[in-house]
């Protein structure tokens, strides 16, 4: 199997999350055999799970691993373990500002949950291989 990976460190600060969102597009579009929809919903996730590690601990940096197989692409967004607890999906109320990240990660992702190695999430977002871009 033909396996990429590509990997970058993020701060935590806020304005990293449009960062991690533009180089995650860049490496997805380099790429150049994954769906546009694949993208789209890769590089939102990704700003879901930068943002959780942003607001719920208080890493210095974040890591973002991606790896790139025919039909699947793996993103895990790595922190340093300092939140008070495991990511995990909550109610939030209708008026809420925040709460739905992980809801929106597991209505898009294929798969997706906490690593096993470190602190952090991982999601896989699967296509077929070889179709065309919509």
């Amino acid at each position: 199997m033909n396996t990429a990976i590509h990997c970058r460190a993020f701060a935590r600060y806020v304005d990293q999350v449009a960062r991690a969102r533009a180089w995650l597009e860049d490496t997805l579009a380099t790429a150049g055999h994954i769906p546009d929809d694949a993208r789209a919903t890769a590089v939102l996730l990704l700003s879901e799970a930068v943002t959780n590690a942003v607001l719920h601990t208080t890493s210095r940096t974040i890591t973002v691993r991606v790896e790139l197989s025919p039909g699947r692409l793996r993103v895990e967004a790595q922190d340093e373990g300092t939140g008070a607890t495991k990511p995990h999906v909550v109610q939030a109320d209708p008026d809420a500002e925040h709460g739905r990240g992980l809801r929106i990660m597991s209505a898009f992702a294929h798969e997706w949950g906490c690593l096993d190695h470190s602190p952090g999430l991982y999601y896989v977002i699967a296509f077929t291989p070889g179709k065309a871009a919509t």
